[in-house]
């Protein structure tokens, strides 16, 4: 029964049946205790006829305690003890296989939350990458466009400049005729 525990072959029943005998192991000890006090509590005879049936009494527990069944209660109460030592042993380690599941557990979490964390990190430098070649890409464009800019403000302030002259020559020449034609 004992070397079943922890197997299996573990159920219910078998841990049914070890309480049981631990029960039955308990209850005997008791009965052999109070039996062993109410011997104790036994005057010694005096006399030789209460002698003889002290020496009958005593080969009596002599013979009992060569039976099997004596054999048998005394193996069952040992093995009652290992079972009980094995139990305590049982459940300390589930206790440890539950606690280190439990951390296990634990770790397993945090890698996963490690893993969302470096993906979600690798998308925004993907994204910061994208970003930083749109911007080279953009300034490349407005260098371009300043440049020309720069060169159409040019042409139009030579383009001004001709117009303001030709538009003065024209009214000098035009205040001039009109001079003329006045005298």
């Amino acid at each position: 029964m004992v070397n079943q525990l922890g197997t299996r072959q573990d159920t219910s029943e078998l841990q049914d049946r070890l309480q049981q005998t631990q029960h039955y192991t308990n209850q005997l000890a008791k009965e052999t205790n109070k039996h062993l006090k109410e011997l104790g509590s036994i005057p010694l005879p005096s006399s030789p006829s209460e002698q003889a049936d002290d020496n009958s009494r005593d080969e009596k527990l002599v013979s009992f305690d060569n039976q099997d069944e004596w054999g048998q209660m005394t193996t069952q109460t040992e093995e009652a003890a290992i079972t009980e030592e094995d139990l305590e042993l049982i459940k300390e380690r589930e206790t440890n296989i539950r606690q280190l599941e439990s951390d296990i557990m634990d770790v397993n979490q945090i890698f996963k939350d490690l893993a969302v964390m470096i993906h979600d990190q690798g998308e925004m430098i993907d994204s910061i990458e994208a970003n930083v070649e749109n911007a080279e890409v953009h300034v490349e464009r407005g260098t371009e466009q300043l440049q020309r800019a720069a060169y159409y403000q040019q042409k139009s302030r030579k383009k001004i400049c001709i117009l303001v002259m030709v538009c003065s020559i024209v009214l000098v020449i035009l205040a001039i005729i009109i001079w003329w034609a006045s005298k």
